[in-house]
């Protein structure tokens, strides 16, 4: 089984994470457009949550994946981001 890295898997390991988080982003920034400031805190929470369960995830699929596909799939992981189409460190 090939890995996915084309399309919206070229720019981001877990675009659906990627996806979520955007979502929340813009509605705690609606919810302090009228007030609700406290909405970021659940923002930011949810962030963490999802940020920490992709590496959770990385780590399990490398331990049950063969040492040639993992080693396929450290390399792609080299170049994309984890969860931001963009590496940070």
């Amino acid at each position: 089984v090939e890995l996915l890295s084309a399309g919206v898997w070229g720019w981001s390991r877990h675009p659906n994470y990627l996806g979520e988080i955007t979502w929340w982003t813009s509605f705690a920034l609606f919810s302090v457009a009228v007030g609700e400031w406290y909405m970021l805190g659940g923002t930011a929470f949810n962030t963490l949550v999802l940020s920490i369960v992709a590496g959770m995830t990385e780590e399990r699929m490398l331990m049950n994946w063969t040492p040639k596909r993992a080693a396929r799939y450290r390399k792609y992981a080299a170049r994309t981001g984890c969860i931001l189409p963009f590496r940070i460190l």
